[in-house]
């Protein structure tokens, strides 16, 4: 986690995106702010994820993956550790400068 940390330090002026990747693969990325509500399903590859996202609550509602350790993971806007699920998702909040317009 500290190496996670060092690398991907937000700064408080930064926008935040949330992204969602599959397998490395970029499936879902967009602004993480208030009033956000969103229910993303991921099915693929006989895997299944479902994941809920709130600016207080981000998490893991359902997963076919074998340990179901990532059901117990969670983010919200003070909270960045990433959701990882043994299936290959990757639920991540990421910090960018507000000079940027966007995330490639």
């Amino acid at each position: 986690y500290s190496l996670y940390y060092g690398v991907n330090k937000i700064n408080s002026s930064d926008t935040l995106y949330i992204e969602i990747l599959y397998k490395n693969e970029l499936v879902y990325s967009f602004v993480f702010e208030e009033g956000i509500d969103e229910q993303i399903i991921i099915s693929r590859d006989g895997n299944y994820n479902e994941i809920h996202i709130s600016y207080d609550d981000v998490h893991m509602h359902d997963a076919n993956c074998p340990d179901k350790h990532c059901l117990r993971m969670f983010m919200n806007y003070r909270h960045f550790t990433p959701i990882i699920c043994t299936s290959g998702v990757v639920v991540r909040i990421i910090g960018v400068p507000s000079n940027v317009d966007g995330v490639v």
